[in-house]
């Protein structure tokens, strides 16, 4: 599966990927954390999946999700040579980790331009 959006940095290191998918590629992808999320209301189910095929509103708010690049400390270049791309704001193909490949094409529009060239 592919996620598509921007990496930036939140609250100073939370490494962000801000984009857009179908609901059904982010089920397929999640695990609920037992200690943030409680389980559907069984009283409500019925409801929440009449609600999410009827499609009427279009609008849902973000979600955040979070993972682990490595559990492993051997990948630790890896994830300093990502973070480090991204803060520098370079492109990179292919960085591996065990569940994940991560690439990154930059685009910069017209703003972010003049705002990096007073920088």
């Amino acid at each position: 599966m592919k996620l598509k959006g921007i990496f930036d940095f939140s609250l100073g290191n939370f490494l962000c990927l801000r984009g857009f998918a179908p609901m059904g590629d982010l089920y397929d992808i999640s695990e609920a954390d037992p200690g943030f999320q409680r389980d559907l209301l069984r009283d409500h189910e019925k409801e929440m999946v009449a609600f999410l095929r009827e499609g009427e509103f279009l609008f849902f708010p973000e979600v955040i999700l979070a993972t682990t690049l490595s559990p492993e400390e051997t990948d630790s270049e890896t994830v300093r040579q990502l973070f480090e791309n991204i803060r520098t704001g370079k492109p990179f193909s292919n960085l591996k980790f065990p569940d994940y490949r991560i690439a990154c094409k930059v685009q910069k529009g017209a703003s972010q331009k003049t705002e990096n060239k007073a920088r």
